[in-house]
């Protein structure tokens, strides 16, 4: 019967189902559903590094593709914008620890791994670009079995998430979702706030009425939201940049490359802001320079285009510059991604409004003489 069922809907059966489980018979199953969270985050755990390793890499890569600069810089700055604001809705500290040391089932790896994964990606890839085109392929194969083995493991995804947090919430009670509640309306919070506030104001600097802008791409944002996808959003998306001022036969290129480098909803507001939720929950205490490293990420993510400016990359990486370890990262993305089906509405909306915006941004820096007039 489930698997006619969405992937996001089996997500949310499998979260709220191990919630009302734990909460109400976990004296009976806990034994049970700690084994299966244990069986399923034991393999996330080994997975994540490669997938970090992978898309670090392939970010690297995607440095040697040339960029209109303005874009580049309006992509930049919007994502470095959007990672502090991740970081202001993960600050408020749930009170709820989790001590990732009591999570007995999971190897202890080094606390270095992570990083020294990140540092040994960057350096792969620069090695990868001066081995010419035959290394490079042999990477993309690399990561393309990396990331069809991880998209097969997340399949498996409902069960894994029903075990942790039918466990975790037979042990902790209902405080735990309190961390999540955190989480899902901060994002959302940041979300509305970029696309009602943020993008608009940016554009009435560049001589485009905020009016126009909301009214004009509301169906693409909608459509985002609705489906969770701004790629089903696309059509929509190139209607509204051509309306508001984008020329046509720029519109196609401009937005390709938005599609890729604008993911301010996944790749910089979401990671930042579950990275901090995360380490409150764990007992991590981030410092300034932690902060300044997530925003640093995610504004380098807006740069590559590639690897890690999606949201499980951009996850990742957030909480490795934040000071989780193998471990820690793999409870953390079990844990949060229950959540997926309804924080992924609030990051495809934010994605698809910056998408419309940043281009027709970058299009008037560059002709200040285009007619500001809907069409």
């Amino acid at each position: 019967m489930l698997r006619h069922l969405s992937h996001p809907v089996r997500l949310s059966i499998g979260l709220v189902g191990g919630i009302v489980v734990g909460l109400l018979f976990g004296h009976l199953t806990h034994g049970f559903l700690d084994m299966l969270g244990a069986v399923y985050t034991v393999l996330i755990q080994f997975l994540v590094l490669p997938v970090l390793f992978t898309a670090i890499v392939t970010a690297v890569l995607s440095l040697r593709v040339r960029h209109d600069p303005r874009a580049v810089l309006a992509f930049t700055v919007s994502a470095g914008i959007a990672a502090l604001l991740g970081l202001a809705a993960g600050s408020p500290d749930s009170g709820m620890r989790l001590p990732i040391e009591e999570i007995s089932y999971l190897s202890t790896w080094s606390r270095h791994a992570p990083a020294v994964t990140v540092l040994a990606a960057l350096l792969v890839g620069v090695l990868l670009i001066a081995g010419g085109e035959g290394a490079i392929e042999l990477h993309r194969r690399l990561r393309g079995g990396v990331d069809r083995l991880f998209g097969w493991l997340l399949k498996f995804a409902p069960l894994g998430i029903f075990g942790m947090a039918g466990g975790l919430f037979a042990h902790y009670g209902l405080r735990l979702a309190v961390p999540l509640l955190v989480l899902l309306g901060g994002v959302f919070a940041c979300c509305l706030l970029l696309i009602f506030v943020g993008y608009p104001l940016a554009l009435r600097a560049a001589g485009v009425r905020p009016a126009d802008f909301l009214k004009v791409s509301r169906p693409a944002v909608w459509t985002a939201f609705r489906t969770s996808s701004s790629g089903a959003a696309l059509p929509f998306t190139t209607e509204a940049a051509v309306r508001l001022g984008v020329p046509e036969d720029h519109a196609e290129g401009a937005l390709r490359h938005a599609s890729r480098a604008s993911m301010d909803g996944c790749g910089a507001v979401y990671p930042a802001a579950a990275a901090l939720v995360l380490a409150h929950l764990f007992g991590l205490q981030p410092s300034l320079g932690h902060y300044l490293l997530v925003v640093g990420a995610a504004m380098f993510a807006a740069i590559a285009t590639e690897g890690v400016v999606g949201w499980l990359p951009g996850l990742l990486l957030a909480m490795t510059l934040t000071g989780f370890d193998a471990k820690a990262m793999a409870v953390g993305l079990v844990l949060v991604y229950g959540l997926d089906p309804l924080l992924d509405k609030a990051r495809s909306a934010a994605n698809v409004a910056g998408q419309i915006a940043l281009p027709l941004l970058s299009v008037r820096q560059r002709e200040r003489a285009l007619p500001a007039q809907v069409v």
